[in-house]
């Protein structure tokens, strides 16, 4: 099958790489071509549309940060005018409302548009082992499930256009809060000089997610990327515009976001989520 992958930033390059191993032919576009190579040198290849990308693909899977980048991608005359019968699944983090205008709009130019939300980390993608859920029109299931599990872990369908975004919505919450509980926790046990032998087993204890992201605060290593600040920033973006709509309070998640954009304008937009423990240890700088 020739599947296409638009947007090689972290999780794309690892997803790109589960579909090589899975013995796929893989079709990539990115808006930044020089990140397509490591790609290209695995056996892929790289267009210069995201136009022509869909039109020789079998199934097409968008991999950028949020709904927004997908809208501009997609919806203009240029690659509207190719999607007539291509299935195309985005895994971006928008809204609901977002997503449901994208698959109106591919809709009525002919196309089959889907959503799915990765429960896994970019190690877990490029490994096969992380899993999909998918929102799509029932006719459409057979079709996204058997293809994302030929390179994942497993795909479930989930319900129509909307569901999976809720989903993933709620592990939104979780993971960010998390990211903050174990940030202001390890601050405050390193501005009051404990050793990390103390306090290590205590955080692991209260944030069971805490594993994941507590080495690199210690030792202040945040180049190996599971998640970067900047996909954070974009996450809370769309969490806020989802918990707004519904009527509930954001300060919490407002300031949550306050934290990881002053890690990128710090210089950490393309480091791990885990590097928001510097604007916390140091607010002034």
């Amino acid at each position: 099958m020739k599947i296409a992958i638009l947007g090689t930033g972290l999780m794309g390059s690892a997803m790109g790489e589960a579909i090589i191993n899975a013995g796929h032919q893989l079709i990539v576009y990115n808006r930044t071509p020089e990140r397509t190579k490591p790609l290209v040198e695995k056996g892929a290849k790289a267009v210069f549309t995201a136009a022509q990308a869909i039109s020789e693909a079998d199934a097409t899977i968008i991999v950028l940060l949020d709904g927004v980048a997908v809208k501009n991608l997609l919806l203009n005359e240029e690659t509207l005018a190719v999607v007539n019968n291509k299935k195309i699944i985005s895994a971006a983090s928008s809204t609901v409302d977002e997503i449901i205008e994208i698959a109106v709009v591919v809709a009525q130019h002919g196309g089959q548009f889907a959503e799915m939300s990765m429960q896994a980390y970019a190690n877990a993608l490029r490994t096969a082992t992380g899993t999909f859920v998918v929102g799509c029109n029932a006719e459409d299931e057979k079709f996204w499930v058997e293809t994302l599990s030929s390179f994942s872990g497993g795909a479930q369908r989930v319900g129509e256009i909307g569901d999976a975004t809720k989903i993933e919505s709620v592990a939104l919450v979780g993971s960010m809060i998390s990211m903050i509980n174990v940030g202001y926790s390890t601050a405050v046990a390193q501005k009051l000089g404990l050793a990390p032998e103390v306090y290590e087993p205590i955080i692991n204890m209260m944030v069971p997610s805490a594993a994941y992201v507590l080495p690199k605060m210690i030792t202040h290593d945040y180049n190996e990327i599971v998640g970067s600040i900047e996909s954070y920033v974009s996450g809370l973006t769309t969490l806020i515009d989802i918990v707004k709509s519904k009527g509930m309070p954001t300060e919490v998640l407002e300031e949550m976001k306050k934290l990881f954009e002053k890690a990128t304008t710090g210089g950490y937009a393309q480091k791990d989520r885990a590097a928001v423990l510097e604007v916390i240890l140091n607010p002034r700088n």
